[in-house]
């Protein structure tokens, strides 16, 4: 509010959105901290998604919206090195089940929520059937592209682990237990 004072939809100038997102870059939280990018965009897209829909319906006569560039919201993702990934799983690990999931999610990419939504009826003797994954939210839906998908998995090791993790499910083990 106070970068559009009083104004109406009308009177709203491209100006006022970029002093906003001027403020935006520069916010920080109570503790400090400073917004995300995703954060940010989702605010700047909350303010600019009705401005869109007040000019397409003849509410406003200019796209004050044309133009405005969102902040980047890639982070750069870094690989570990053999060595580094070496020594993590030397370590002693306080939880074997953290260990276990993300040796599985390094071996065969699956995401957090592919690995916490599998089943003991999705390990076949050298691969991973992918159907669901899992989120508190939603809690279990399909995956992200709505598609069930086999992954291989020569790792004898970890498969008997997987197993053996799901043996302790207090629940019982049978193939609509999950594994996680």
């Amino acid at each position: 509010m106070p970068f559009v004072k009083n104004k109406l939809s009308g009177d709203i100038k491209t100006i006022d959105i970029e002093r906003f997102i001027d403020h935006l870059s520069e916010y920080k939280t109570a503790n400090g901290k400073s917004l995300s990018n995703v954060r940010k965009n989702g605010i700047i897209k909350a303010g600019m998604i009705p401005m869109r829909w007040a000019y397409r319906k003849g509410k406003i006569n200019k796209d004050i919206t044309q133009g405005i560039i969102l902040f980047s919201s890639k982070k750069k993702r870094n690989i570990l090195t053999p060595d580094l990934v070496s020594s993590v799983f030397k370590q002693e690990w306080s939880d074997e089940r953290s260990k276990i999931a993300n040796l599985t999610a390094m071996v065969t990419g699956l995401r957090v929520g592919e690995l916490q939504s599998l089943l003991f009826g999705d390990l076949d003797n050298n691969c991973l059937i992918v159907r669901n994954l899992w989120n508190d939210y939603d809690k279990l839906k399909t995956t992200k592209n709505n598609c069930e998908r086999s992954v291989e998995f020569p790792f004898p090791s970890i498969m008997e682990s997987l197993k053996y993790i799901a043996s302790f499910n207090p629940h019982g083990c049978n193939n609509n237990s999950f594994i996680f």
